[in-house]
């Protein structure tokens, strides 16, 4: 119970100091990892999942999705769109 409480005690003062709670803040940092590989190298969508810390393809997708708006898959075919038209215009 003391180890619960004190769990729940440095969540609120995280929040209070950042505006979010801990858990969210950590995914959010596991999310921009994801992005970042997910741009800059071909690995698998579960490889990711599995490099940031998700034990399942399906729950980093479905947390991706919530963060992002989109799929993994979508954010990396929209991205790479996005770099060939810088290559084109240069």
């Amino acid at each position: 119970r003391c180890h619960h409480f004190v769990r729940l005690k440095n969540n609120r003062v995280f929040r209070q100091a950042h505006g979010i709670t801990l858990m969210r803040y950590i995914t959010q940092l596991r999310i921009e990892a994801a992005k970042k590989i997910i741009i800059d190298t071909p690995e698998r969508v579960g490889d990711v999942a599995k490099l940031v810390g998700f034990k399942s393809s399906t729950s980093f997708c479905n947390v991706f999705r919530k963060h992002t708006g989109c799929s993994p898959n979508e954010f990396r075919h929209n991205n790479n769109l996005k770099d060939q038209n810088v290559r084109f215009e240069k």
